[in-house]
């Protein structure tokens, strides 16, 4: 782990946590930190902040890791973000990581800004990097999908259109709840939830991979969890290549990739927030360049924000957890279908109270 200067950035300006920062007020009242732009070694990575001696009797700080490459002339992208509640007593002190996926090429900022009016004050802040131990060389690059020549990736979108406006289908999907309506249009309505949504989630599979141009005979894809019994049988037609495994996903040096994955509810049992993201971001680079992942997921259908220390406890995934993940892909270099999120009395759910959501991801 290694120290960097919160406020390099804006070397003068003066933090909105009272007793830090510069001599100069900001043009922002916001402003709380901003490091300069660092190098990372490429994997897992963190940002962790470390304020001392906290004051707050109100308010709320919201922090963020901004990407940038230099050698294009791409903006800056968010990749990660966190909210912490500030209701310290005297003097507290106060730890919060944000973790990342680190790219090549590509440099990073930490930023702090108050996303809501406080008293805050504080003796200190640290700012360190944490970083993966792993040799990048270890991994191998992925190879190139035939997804990925001469053609523009359609329905995938930037961070500026990460929600989709207007209505969702099943022939056509983005990334969309199972709602009601769209169980009726398949002729499901009379089937068990669970059931319902089974054969919902494998129908959009299918859909999307003709939606996405995913259905060049001879393509290579994995299929990651429970499917129905006569799933395998409905690609015998286009001529995929289809394997289907149940465990954990291969180790990132094996050299595995492949044209398309679809992964089926396989978040269910893993019970904190990093966990899922990292099982779930372990798969997807699993994909070779231009590749896509069709992700069925069961998450909690509250619309409430949450903070950052509830949405770290949540044993079942969030909506909020779901658009978090949306942001930290397009900042880690794939795409990502507009998601749909639809209302609560539209939702269809599971036996567990869970909505279904289907999730498409593109590697690019």
């Amino acid at each position: 782990m290694r120290e960097v200067d919160p406020f390099d950035y804006w070397e003068s300006h003066a933090s909105a946590i009272e007793g830090l920062g510069g001599i100069r007020r900001s043009p922002d009242p916001r402003y709380c930190f901003h490091t300069r732009y660092h190098e990372v070694r490429p994997g897992h990575a963190s940002f962790v902040m470390r304020l001392s001696g906290v004051r707050a009797s109100f308010g709320e700080l919201s922090v963020r890791v901004h990407a940038w490459k230099p050698k294009t002339e791409s903006n800056i992208s968010l990749v990660s973000g966190s909210r912490l509640l500030l209701q310290a007593g005297d003097e507290e002190d106060i730890t919060l990581s944000v973790p990342f996926a680190a790219q090549k090429d590509v440099l990073y900022a930490f930023y702090g800004y108050l996303s809501e009016d406080s008293d805050v004050a504080a003796q200190e802040l640290h700012v360190a990097i944490e970083e993966s131990e792993d040799s990048e060389g270890l991994e191998p690059d992925p190879p190139r999908s035939i997804l990925a020549i001469g053609r523009e990736t359609e329905g995938a979108h930037s961070a500026s259109s990460l929600l989709h406006a207007g209505r969702v289908v099943s022939d056509l999907p983005v990334s969309q709840s199972c709602t009601h309506e769209q169980i009726a249009a398949l002729a499901l309505s009379g089937h068990e939830s669970d059931d319902a949504l089974g054969q919902w989630s494998e129908t959009l599979y299918l859909n999307a991979l003709s939606a996405y141009g995913a259905t060049h005979s001879g393509l290579d894809g994995l299929v990651v969890g429970p499917s129905s019994a006569d799933f395998a049988e409905r690609f015998v037609p286009l001529g995929l290549v289809v394997r289907q495994v149940n465990g954990p996903p291969p180790p990132r040096t094996s050299g595995d990739f492949f044209d398309f994955l679809l992964i089926s509810d396989a978040l269910h049992g893993v019970t904190d927030c990093r966990s899922r993201w990292e099982m779930m971001e372990a798969w997807l680079a699993r994909l070779k360049i231009g590749g896509l992942a069709v992700l069925d997921l069961r998450y909690r259908p509250d619309s409430d924000l949450v903070s950052s220390s509830s949405a770290s406890d949540a044993q079942v995934l969030t909506r909020n957890e779901i658009a978090q993940w949306a942001l930290r892909l397009i900042g880690s270099g794939y795409s990502v279908a507009p998601l749909a999120f639809a209302p609560l009395s539209d939702l269809v759910m599971d036996e567990r109270g869970l909505a279904g959501f289907v999730m498409i991801v593109q590697r690019l």
